[in-house]
């Protein structure tokens, strides 16, 4: 009998603790997980799972599995190609994803502390 062989799925996850200002572009190939906010101004270009732990002012692009946020009017958050509209981020932390072809906005919980 041959054991069976799990398929792993190998990430690249990146953690930054560093505010994105306005004029800053951040490119990153593969998953963040960003400690910071992002200003308005500021952009990040993704193509792996981002997960950003304070308020989103800027300009996100992302292709990614998921994305995790809360984001202010102004933001600009745009998701496998579609710009997702702020009203469905503000006031609490997000999970936005792509199934069947549909982006689907969840909250991720009610009111959250990072500790």
């Amino acid at each position: 009998e041959t054991p069976t062989k799990q398929k792993t799925k190998k990430t690249n996850l990146k953690v930054l603790d560093k505010l994105i200002r306005s004029g800053q572009e951040i490119n990153i190939d593969g998953d963040l997980l960003l400690l910071n906010r992002v200003n308005s101004g500021g952009s990040i270009i993704i193509n792996g799972t981002l997960i950003i732990t304070q308020i989103v002012d800027g300009s996100i692009r992302c292709d990614g599995d998921f994305m995790m946020l809360q984001a202010f009017s102004k933001a600009n958050i745009v998701f496998h190609g579609v710009e997702v509209d702020n009203k469905f981020l503000q006031d609490r932390l997000n999970r936005v994803e792509l199934i069947k072809d549909e982006i689907r906005i969840t909250p991720a919980l009610k009111e959250t502390n990072w500790v």
